[in-house]
């Protein structure tokens, strides 16, 4: 094979390898967009627990909650109530007061 045919050859390989690889990038990085609006992050509120023992209190607690949840939820978050799920893991949990930091 002359020179010039290995070369186009070559380039045509690398062309076809760089292709190959970029189409796979773009479309695992767009399935990892798509997952992410199909399934966003959840954060779970509690507002049963966030309101023990604090009767005083009730309208602070129930803005800071209220405020907590909407600024997850502008971030992209899924915000539920925690009294209304059986079990979640801790770290889902949106800590509240200064207490439970």
């Amino acid at each position: 094979m002359p020179s010039s045919n290995k070369t186009l050859f070559a380039s045509v390989i690398l062309a076809a390898i760089t292709g190959a690889g970029s189409g796979w990038y773009v479309s695992q990085y767009n399935q990892e967009s798509v997952d992410l609006r199909l399934r966003p992050p959840i954060a779970v509120l509690n507002y049963v627990d966030a309101l023990k023992g604090e009767a005083d209190q009730v309208d602070s607690i129930m803005l800071e909650l209220d405020t907590k949840a909407a600024q997850l939820a502008d971030a992209g978050f899924l915000v539920i109530n925690g009294s209304a799920v059986v079990a979640y893991p801790e770290h889902m949990r949106v800590p509240v007061g200064g207490g439970d930091e």
